[in-house]
This record gives C-alpha cells, sequence and structure tokens, in this order.
C-alpha cells in the first residue's frame, strides 16, 4: 500500500519474510525498480538480500551498532563463504573411525597452506559429532 502512493521516504520491515524463492526475488525487482528518487530504510535477516537491494548496510546486534559502510566494504570486514558440516551416520561408522579419518584426511586438507590463506579452518563449534568448516 505504501508503494502505491509514491512517497519520499519507505520504511519497509522484513518485506520478503515467508516468502518462496520467486516471489521474493520479484519484490527485490520491484524495490530496485522504485528505490531511484527515495530513501528506503528496510530491515532484514538476509544479509544476501541486503547485499542486493542496499546502497548502505548498517548491522545491528544486542541493539548497539556493529557496522554502518556499503556493502562491498561491508563483505571485506565480515567475509562471506559456505560452512561445511561434516556428520558422520554413526549407525554406518563408529565415532574412532570417523575421528581417524578426519586426522589422516580432512584435517590434511583444512590445515594445508593454500586453505589457511582461504580462511578455511574448523569452526569453535566442531564436536567429535559434528565437524564444522
Amino acid at each position: 500500500m505504501a508503494i502505491v502512493t509514491k512517497p519520499k521516504i519507505l520504511i519497509l520491515d522484513e518485506p520478503t519474510s515467508g516468502l518462496d524463492v520467486e516471489s521474493r526475488r520479484q519484490v527485490w525487482e520491484l524495490i530496485k525498480r522504485i528505490k531511484m528518487g527515495r530513501s528506503i530504510i528496510m530491515s532484514s535477516q538476509h544479509l544476501e538480500e541486503a547485499d542486493y537491494l542496499a546502497d548502505r548496510i548498517c548491522i545491528m546486534t544486542h541493539g548497539q551498532l556493529l557496522a554502518l559502510d556499503s556493502p562491498e566494504c561491508i563483505r571485506r570486514q565480515f567475509g562471506v563463504g559456505y560452512k561445511l558440516i561434516v556428520e558422520p551416520r554413526i549407525d554406518l561408522i563408529n565415532l574412532d573411525e570417523f575421528m581417524q579419518i578426519k586426522i589422516s584426511e580432512i584435517d590434511p586438507y583444512v590445515l594445508s597452506d593454500e586453505n589457511r590463506m582461504a580462511d578455511i579452518e574448523e569452526n569453535d563449534d566442531s564436536t567429535i559429532k559434528k565437524l564444522i568448516y
């Protein structure tokens, strides 16, 4: 409703929350089209969405400002990437066998100089039953 009146300032609170992927993309394209000549303040929990739509991103935590910058600078500061979770099926392999595979095959790869340069390392949340990289 607010978009129809063509306001100079538009405040959107998680406008794509609960939408399927295709509908989310349609809303993104609409926001991209209407943002010229107006200010849009939008909250989102999806960094991908903020990165695609925003000229500036503000990240808050516990009510405090953590960062305020362009999407490129935010990406450089906080990084982007993937998490790899390796979780053995206990019914197919016991934990001792899994730990032997971790030590002999996974650790040498993760700890290699090449991957250290790419900031690949074991996450602090890893456990004996779940490895997170």
